[in-house]
């Protein structure tokens, strides 16, 4: 009796695992009664695990992190703190049988988990199982296995089967191989990665990283980010107002309509963001978008009151028509609005009379602020609506300016970046601030960045206040060319490569800015870039973790970084989820006083970034977080293969019936490949190695090199067979490019470069068996 299973393969998902995340939400707070104060649930959480690290601390006495622990994702020691039961009928089950053709069929090993229920005769481990194979003479041999990918699967809509159990193979003859690998490959659990403690398993079972690591076609965002400000034309009588408001820079700025997203591009950014961190996990480090990039684009303030209030839904529609002065139109039978339609606005506020009354300008004004606030600032993913909710904060022209509007904006493109992530279904959207995003991202990143055209002249203001901001820069630029399904391919293959010496780490330094005089608004609250601190936004709270990207801001980089919970209570918080939930001022309280208290919130770090500590920093941070989404399709090594083996991959097969070569995988792949000849290099002993084992060494070395070359496109031949090429002096110096549109910075590209400095001396010092065993 011969059982089939993958220990590989990760646990069968809990029973709601498969409800879609609106509606384990509504379940989990339906029977929520009364309601929890966020911070009280975010203390009790905090006491648990405290109280459960210490137990674990004295069951295995494993070492924890030096730093206090905060968060609700830090790395667990293993415990085998439950007894795990053999599988039915394993303990009668013979180690192994009689040879099938070229195959010798085993019982799959347990490992020591299994140990408290296994009789000590009985016990059947992988170790076990592959040293009574070599004493038989059999060498054992594992099929290729297919890393995350699923080409096939993807290319050609195969469903992955379970996972098989490993086998041992013969030398049966190359055809029959070839012809069983694709199904081999293809059946092949897809997940098979070891787990990053920086990713929660709650966020993790419906991301869109995880879901195109293991191969499923998703769809690009649509962001929901509407322009046609000619449609809702600006009148210099709202200026006063706006100003008084604390909104009047960012009127100025998106009254000249907006630029051209690229929805392919930030769609492939977003499938990275993790709403554990609040941050995108790339392959160059964390970056994420901060209070200071908030203040740089969109000239508003951060100092001031959370924007917070009382949210009722009874009654919505006449505020709204107080607030506006004109009655709504009445509501479509069998449909259910959440705001006011932007087009009404649009047809009924599109032009302020010329001879208007003071009253009915503020009513303009209004409802420009309103247009603002649900096409640009704070627009959600699902309508052509503007919210009512913000009206508490801008009924009184002589209270509205002291709002934070800043933090507000950040907090909920937070929030909608959490929500987006985890969406994947066709017609998906993205809400929140994109205007603001995809400034951050054509600012720092050379993926997806679009040809800048000569802006357009500036109006004539007085002062420096309604000066241009930082999203001048970026007033006319050309519209993307590819399609936007192959794009979004293109990019998320393109993020995959990045480096930090592509990365535009300090674009507000750069000195060829220097003659745009920017608004003073831009560097209002400097002092206040760096809190630590909660974003508030009526429902939404969400926390600005400055210390995760201390580079954006020219600092050093801590590691390993800080923890810090951003709560998965606090994410599940929602206001169409818990309508009964009115006072988010009430139940917020703690935060609002954690915010109030700004000055003790900074994060203070006065050493300046150095390259030898961030590639220290990038080595901790590769192994604790998934940074690649495009991975190579297969762990084996080149140097275990024949050359003839790299043609008919899974990654070859999805390729040559699609329509698309994705060079990311090749990289990864070759990348890899380079790492471990480094390893090796570096670990092989040169004292007292006799010619034979130096051979061997040199030649397995050069069949990996080799045969990662081939994979790149580049043939090699043994050095006898080869002439060595005639001098040739070049005139011009060649340079690599990227695919993107646009460069980078000259100042950022110093992370690969600068050998001479200190910070290379002491790299040198530091070999990769220190970083290796640093904690995570």
């Amino acid at each position: 009796m011969t059982f089939s299973m993958d220990l590989n393969a990760p646990p069968l998902p809990d029973d709601d695992e498969h409800q879609p995340y609106d509606e384990q939400v509504e379940v989990e707070f339906a029977q929520v009664e009364p309601v929890e104060s966020a911070v009280a649930i975010m203390r009790r959480e905090r006491e648990e695990r405290r109280k459960r690290l210490k137990r674990e601390q004295q069951d295995d006495g494993s070492r924890l992190h030096s730093q206090q622990i905060r968060n609700d994702y830090v790395p667990q020691p293993k415990r085998h703190s439950c007894i795990k039961e053999a599988p039915q009928g394993w303990l009668d089950c013979p180690a192994f049988g009689e040879p099938i053709d070229q195959i010798i069929p085993s019982k799959v090993p347990l490992d020591e988990t299994f140990n408290e229920s296994v009789p000590p005769g009985k016990r059947y481990s992988s170790k076990q199982l592959v040293d009574k194979q070599r004493k038989a003479g059999r060498e054992p041999r594992r099929h290729e296995e297919e890393r995350p990918g699923g080409w096939l699967a993807h290319r050609h809509g195969l469903r992955q089967p379970p996972g098989v159990s490993p086998h041992w193979s013969g030398a049966g003859s190359e055809e029959r191989r070839r012809s069983r690998q694709p199904q081999q490959q293809a059946g092949r659990q897809a997940a098979r990665m070891e787990p990053f403690y920086l990713l929660e398993p709650y966020y993790e079972g419906n991301h869109r990283g995880r879901l195109t690591v293991e191969g499923e076609e998703l769809y690009p965002l649509r962001p929901r980010t509407h322009d046609k400000f000619e449609d809702m034309r600006y009148d210099d009588r709202y200026t006063p107002l706006l100003e008084r408001a604390g909104l009047d820079v960012v009127s100025f700025q998106v009254r000249r309509g907006l630029p051209a997203f690229n929805p392919a591009a930030i769609s492939a950014l977003v499938d990275r963001w993790r709403p554990e961190t609040h941050s995108f996990h790339l392959p160059c480090g964390e970056m994420t978008v901060t209070l200071q990039d908030t203040q740089k684009f969109l000239g508003v303030r951060i100092s001031g009151r959370p924007v917070i209030g009382h949210c009722t839904t009874a009654g919505w529609r006449g505020r709204v028509e107080v607030f506006l002065g004109r009655e709504l139109p009445p509501e479509t039978p069998g449909t259910r609005s959440s705001g006011v339609l932007i087009s009404w606005l649009r047809q009924n506020f599109g032009q302020c009379p010329d001879h208007a009354a003071e009253q009915t300008v503020t009513y303009y004004c209004r409802a420009w602020i309103m247009h603002l606030f649900g096409c640009v600032l704070f627009p959600d993913g699902t309508g052509d609506t503007a919210s009512w909710m913000y009206l508490p904060c801008l009924t009184d022209w002589h209270t509205v300016g002291g709002y934070s509007w800043g933090s507000a904006v950040l907090g909920y493109l937070y929030r909608q970046l959490c929500e987006a992530c985890r969406r994947s279904s066709p017609n998906s959207s993205l809400g929140g601030c994109v205007y603001l995003l995809q400034l951050w991202m054509w600012s720092r990143l050379p993926v997806g960045r679009p040809k800048v055209l000569d802006p357009r002249p500036w109006f004539e203001v007085h002062g420096l206040r309604r000066r241009p901001t930082y999203a001048y820069l970026w007033d006319q630029v050309k519209g993307p060319f590819a399609r936007s399904k192959r794009a979004y391919i293109e990019f998320a293959n393109e993020l995959d490569a990045l480096t930090p010496g592509l990365v535009s780490w300090e674009p507000y330094d750069d000195e060829q800015y220097e003659h745009i005089g920017f608004s003073i608004m831009c560097k209002m609250d400097e002092d206040l870039y760096l809190m630590r601190c909660p974003l508030i936004c009526f429902y939404a709270v969400e926390f600005h973790l400055p210390h995760r990207v201390a580079r954006q801001f020219g600092l050093r980089q801590e590691w390993p970084v800080e923890p810090f919970s951003t709560s998965i209570d606090l994410h599940k918080i929602d206001r169409r989820k818990q309508k009964k939930e009115t006072d988010f001022e009430t139940l917020h309280h703690d935060y609002i006083d954690h915010w109030e208290n700004f000055h003790e919130n900074l994060y203070e770090n006065e050493q300046p970034h150095t390259n030898e500590n961030f590639r220290a920093y990038l080595s901790w941070y590769r192994r604790a977080t998934r940074t690649k989404l495009k991975v190579q399709w297969t762990q084996t090594d080149y140097a275990d293969i024949e050359s003839s083996d790299d043609e008919q991959t899974s990654y070859d097969l999805a390729t040559r019936a699609g329509t698309q070569v994705e060079p990311a995988p090749i990289l990864d792949r070759v990348g890899n490949a380079l790492s471990q000849s480094v390893i090796e290099i570096e670990r092989f002993s040169r004292t007292g190695v006799d010619d034979h084992t130096l051979n061997n060494f040199l030649g397995r070395l050069a069949r990996r090199l080799r045969r990662a070359a081939a994979r790149c496109g580049c043939g090699t031949s043994a050095a006898m067979d080869v002439h060595g090429p005639h001098a040739r002096q070049w005139d011009t110096p060649v340079a690599l490019g990227t695919s993107s549109h646009g460069g980078t910075s000259a100042a950022t590209v110093d992370t690969f470069q600068g050998h001479g400095d200190e910070d290379d001396e002491e790299a040198e010092e530091r070999g990769y068996d220190e970083l290796a065993e640093s904690q995570l």
